[in-house]
């Protein structure tokens, strides 16, 4: 295996069509000379292509570009190995209008992937396609909406290696007739099993200990994050696929975030874990406090939050019932007496602790291996991003669309994500989990600094929204836009599963 092409640059290949091909398998629209002219299609797909031309553009194997002998991913993977391709798989609808182009990785961008995956492997090795999305996604209902089942099922018939559709998630839950995450029932989850990795006194969350009883996940049991999150210990679930595997690539969904500012390449990872209780998103109260679920002291908002974490613990029954009405009630008076801000759940971007849970995942993704033990080699690690549909505005559950039309694709998942935010608007050193990247010593998650990157041919721009929480806080300065058109009250909607 060589030393592949340099890891600084990012590529940005357009797709010149509208949107996605809607036919699983989503095949090739050109008979591309190292495919041996097989499953073409006679329509056009923009995305394969877009997906090909940055491998290209990457510099992967480029002295056989345009011969049958091309083969891309043989720079990162060999006949025999283990691959895992992390999509963004996030839940089967969106929250509000937008659809599911903007919410989630589309099938067609993994099969591009998947193609180049198999040619490299020669017949020989795995190929694992899994997330943990959240405990209120209907799996199996999502793999059918994106075509994702059909294009698996079509590829498998033409290939001797194996395939896997995994959802790592230990608990899912069923909703009730309001929309609202209810009972809990468990789940599959990885057929390896699920690994405590704990990152001790050098996680990121480290120094927030003082305030470990703090720690919350919308939509989760409060009571259980502190106890995998305390001085001394700071443990995520992960997938032992994940961690077994010898590749891992990583496709995103470029989308902006309540919690964190942007989704993208950094924070896809948070769906290797498989329980999403153990994953700190913020510490509750008022930055006064020691808290970070918004910034100012509020008897009403304290009890809210209270109120929240409680129906999450209650199951379903008349408690639950009646905590709701309570919490509904006390959401309500927001607009006789309006709350002293208008941010909660931590979506704000005062929000101190989700980049760390966030960066600390892709550490144990990098260096962690499947007895949960680090070492010091890095996995070798290829990202490539979905931005040919981004999401704006209240992502990453309710986003809106935007036709972006491109693909970006990198081998350090920190400068992909500096050059997806510069390319939506976004100054990156607005975002915690893209600034502090760049910042950590110990199992590091670049070998770059933010002035190595290299995009290749140019960036384009492409401005986003940022969500309600981030509105006037993340933006480029230099950024024109239209007037944003958010709600005005982010209290008037019913609270749900949206960390």
């Amino acid at each position: 295996m060589s030393n592949g092409p340099d890891s600084r640059r990012v590529a940005v290949a357009k797709s010149g069509a509208p949107g996605y091909p809607r036919e699983a398998p989503f095949d090739a629209g050109e008979a591309y000379p190292e495919l041996g002219g097989k499953h073409v299609v006679r329509t056009p797909n923009g995305v394969y292509g877009a997906v090909r031309e940055s491998l290209r553009l990457l510099g992967f194997d480029g002295a056989r570009y345009g011969t049958p002998d091309w083969n891309p991913l043989a720079e990162l993977i060999e006949p025999g190995m283990s691959v895992l391709i992390k999509p963004n798989m996030v839940r089967h609808e969106n929250h509000g209008p937008g659809g599911i182009d903007c919410l989630v990785t589309h099938a067609s961008v993994v099969r591009a992937v998947l193609d180049y995956v198999l040619l490299a492997l020669r017949g020989d090795g795995q190929v694992t396609i899994g997330d943990a999305p959240l405990q209120s996604c209907d799996f199996q209902e999502l793999l059918t909406l994106t075509g994702m089942r059909s294009m698996v099922e079509g590829v498998r018939d033409r290939t001797d290696v194996p395939i896997s559709l995994v959802d790592f998630r230990l608990i899912g839950t069923l909703e009730d007739d309001t929309g609202i995450a209810g009972a809990r029932h468990d789940l599959a989850s990885d057929p390896k099993g699920l690994q405590p990795v704990d990152l001790g006194e050098r996680s990121m969350l480290a120094p927030l200990d003082v305030g470990h009883d703090l720690y919350r996940v919308t939509g989760y049991d409060a009571e259980a994050t502190p106890q995998h999150h305390h001085p001394g210990k700071h443990e995520f679930l992960m997938s032992r696929t994940a961690l077994d595997s010898d590749v891992l690539l990583n496709l995103p969904k470029l989308k902006s975030h309540r919690k964190a500012g942007m989704t993208c390449a950094l924070k896809n990872l948070v769906g290797l874990n498989g329980d999403k209780a153990w994953l700190p998103h913020h510490r509750a109260g008022a930055t006064d406090v020691g808290g970070d679920e918004y910034p100012c002291s509020s008897s009403r908002k304290a009890l809210l939050s209270k109120l929240d974490y409680e129906v999450d613990a209650a199951g379903p029954g008349a408690k639950r019932t009646a905590l709701r009405a309570v919490r509904k009630a006390v959401s309500v008076s927001n607009r006789v007496v309006p709350f002293p801000d208008k941010y909660r759940e931590g979506s704000w971007y005062g929000n101190d602790t989700i980049w760390r849970t966030v960066l600390d995942l892709n550490r144990a993704a990098l260096y962690a291996r499947g007895d949960g033990r680090f070492g010091d080699a890095r996995r070798p690690w290829f990202t490539l991003v979905d931005a040919i549909v981004t999401g704006e505005n209240e992502g990453p559950l309710r986003p809106d669309p935007v036709y972006s039309g491109v693909i970006l694709a990198g081998l350090d998942q920190a400068l992909v994500d500096l050059a997806c935010a510069r390319m939506i608007g976004f100054d990156p050193q607005r975002i915690p989990s893209v600034r502090e990247a760049f910042a950590v010593k110990d199992w590091p998650v670049t070998l770059h600094r933010p002035e190595d990157l290299d995009v290749v041919p140019e960036l384009p721009s492409h401005p986003l929204r940022p969500s309600l929480g981030w509105l006037g806080h993340i933006e480029q300065t230099d950024v024109d836009r239209d007037e944003p058109a958010h709600a005005t009250d982010p209290y008037a909607e019913a609270r749900t599963d949206l960390s």
